[in-house]
């Protein structure tokens, strides 16, 4: 699951008619419900009705479940749509609108069985050509960015009407885990339509339907009591935008959401003071981390001279130069765990023996000495200063470290839109920069394809390597891993992976933040492996 660039804009919003035994989307509503103290809505209340109001940081883009790869976007996905394959709060497989799947002999045709008696939220009938026309969509429109799950499916094939074959273009032990995002949509209902026209009008099998949607304010769901499996308690949930943290901490202290998220370390204590608040965490999949461009022969500082960042000594150096834990200990007020690789430690191939370059200055300036560089050189820290991960404070507390071994450091904070496009791997503009990723496949191997692979160097592969690491032994373990069945083996390879690019550096792991959640009293919330919060993870 990767993490883009929201862009605040939607199509307009259409209101939905709900009826108590389940919702439709073919009349709008005739009136809105208005918010109530407490988060909840006037029409829930007087119906004695459990309703739920959630604060996020950003609205959707849209809610077509194939148009955008951003966790916004899944996360809204999954209240109104299912996927063949769904997964559990631990983020083990389980069946979604499939009942099984089974790998045919070939190796590359997988074919799934799907559910009976489902129905849209329209009232059709859900089978195979559903899950042909949701598919093939994704492939024919390269506008959709869902399709990067997708690279490796050849074609879909109808069988009958609860059977369809999905045939991947190599084996692919793992594409199960591509699945979990792949929305179903009601062919009869969206072929020929836009995807805003899609957005517009969702129609899925979820476990909510839209009932409104007003653009960087809120979306209000209702539940779909004709859903196929295990209903939600909330009845009703609003999904409410506060971007500014401090604005969402006294939300929740005041009443008026029972639920924020990336709660900044310092509001930690007044929230845990609070005996109508629980204060809860998880260790999140988001690692922290440093990028070198290795990709430029000269630095991209302004100057003329050669890029230090291209001597792998240059780099030791760096990695040895921060110590991590006191940050994490200072900064983030111990609300982190220090990471030794891009993957958590759920992940197939983790190895939890190996160890990370200890912090030690002396031999940072030893290695910079042998680097050519006794006297240290010019360096400019990129970080976003609106991130939820303190980059700002981080960042400035690499650059005291930093400044200690002779390089000297600037830290350039800017807001997300001017970051990402400086740290775009298509036009890398920055030397060095703290970035974010984070995945919940749970393999390793889907990590290092994103992060370690080389840029371009097949399509769709390296996708997330920003600073163009490239190493041919690299590419040549992971082509192998993405076809090794055996998870024993596969992990041994991505082992490989990991220790070479400790070994050379090829970027500096910071921490895994903790995701800080906050609950007000009366509700239990079981936190998620990923990011996504989903209504069904409340009780009353």
């Amino acid at each position: 699951m990767k993490k883009r660039t929201l862009a605040l804009i939607l199509s307009a919003a259409m209101c939905l008619s709900v009826a108590l035994s389940g919702c439709t989307a073919d009349e709008p509503s005739q009136s809105a419900s208005t918010p109530a103290p407490g988060g909840e809505t006037s029409a829930p209340a007087e119906e004695g009705g459990k309703s739920l109001t959630i604060a996020v940081l950003n609205d959707v883009i849209s809610l077509d479940p194939a148009a955008k790869d951003s966790s916004s976007e899944m996360q809204m996905a999954s209240h109104l749509y299912d996927p063949l394959v769904d997964y559990d709060a631990d983020l083990t497989k389980k069946p979604g609108l499939a009942e099984s799947w089974t790998i045919l002999e070939d190796g590359v045709t997988w074919e799934f069985k799907l559910r009976q008696g489902v129905k849209f939220s329209n009232g059709n009938d859900f089978n195979a050509d559903d899950v042909v026309f949701s598919f093939e969509r994704i492939l024919n429109d390269p506008t959709l960015e869902m399709g990067v799950y997708l690279m490796r499916l050849q074609e879909v094939k109808k069988v009958d009407d609860y059977t369809v074959q999905l045939v991947t273009k190599i084996p692919y032990p793992v594409f199960a885990g591509s699945l979990v995002h792949i929305m179903m949509l009601d062919k009869e209902t969206c072929e020929g339509l836009t995807s805003e026209e899609i957005a517009a009008n969702p129609v899925g099998t979820g476990r909510y339907c839209l009932e409104e949607h007003v653009k960087e304010s809120y979306i209000k769901l209702v539940r779909n009591d004709d859903y196929w499996g295990e209903l939600p308690e909330a009845e009703t949930v609003e999904f409410r935008v506060i971007a500014n943290a401090a604005t969402r901490t006294t939300a929740l202290i005041n009443g008026e959401v029972d639920f924020i998220s990336n709660i900044p370390v310092m509001d930690v204590d007044r929230l845990k003071s609070d005996a109508n608040i629980q204060v809860v965490t998880n260790p999140s999949l988001s690692c922290s981390y440093m990028g070198f461009d290795l990709l430029n022969e000269h630095g991209s500082a302004g100057t003329d001279d050669p890029n230090p960042l291209l001597n792998v000594k240059v780099r030791q150096a760096i990695y040895h130069a921060i110590d991590i834990q006191t940050i994490i200990d200072t900064v983030m007020n111990g609300y982190a765990t220090v990471a030794n690789s891009y993957m958590p430690s759920i992940c197939v191939g983790y190895n939890p023996d190996a160890e990370r370059p200890a912090y030690d200055p002396e031999l940072a300036k030893q290695l910079l000495a042998e680097a050519g560089y006794p006297d240290g050189f010019y360096l400019r820290i990129d970080a976003r200063s609106d991130s939820d991960m303190n980059a700002d404070q981080v960042s400035q507390a690499i650059a005291s470290y930093l400044e200690k071994v002779g390089i000297t450091t600037e830290v350039n904070l800017l807001p997300r839109a001017s970051f990402y496009e400086k740290v775009d791997a298509e036009n890398l503009q920055s030397s060095f920069f703290m970035a974010g990723w984070g995945d919940g496949s749970g393999e390793g191997m889907v990590i290092f394809n994103d992060m370690l692979y080389t840029y371009n160097g097949k399509p769709g592969m390296g996708e997330g390597n920003k600073g163009h690491y490239s190493n041919p032994e690299v590419d040549a373990l992971l082509d192998e891993a993405s076809v090794e069945a055996d998870q024993d083996k596969r992990a041994a390879l991505v082992e490989q992976v990991d220790q070479i690019a400790r070994d050379e550096a090829a970027y500096v792991p910071l921490f895994f933040k903790d995701n800080i959640f906050g609950v007000r009293a009366g509700l239990q919330y079981t936190p998620r492996s990923d990011d996504h919060i989903l209504a069904w993870d409340f009780t009353f």
